[in-house]
């Protein structure tokens, strides 16, 4: 719930090359979740 919006904010997903080779499942569980809650996802 938002009470008084000062300002918009953005957040970005980052993730290392050895940790996304290593924890391919976990990240793509992430971002299948961030996309199913509308949140927009640049790739």
């Amino acid at each position: 719930m938002v009470i008084e919006e000062i300002r918009p904010s953005s957040a970005k997903l980052i993730v290392n090359r050895a940790s996304y080779k290593t924890k391919n499942r976990a990240v793509m569980s992430i971002i299948d979740r961030l996309e199913n809650i509308n949140i927009y996802v640049k790739g």
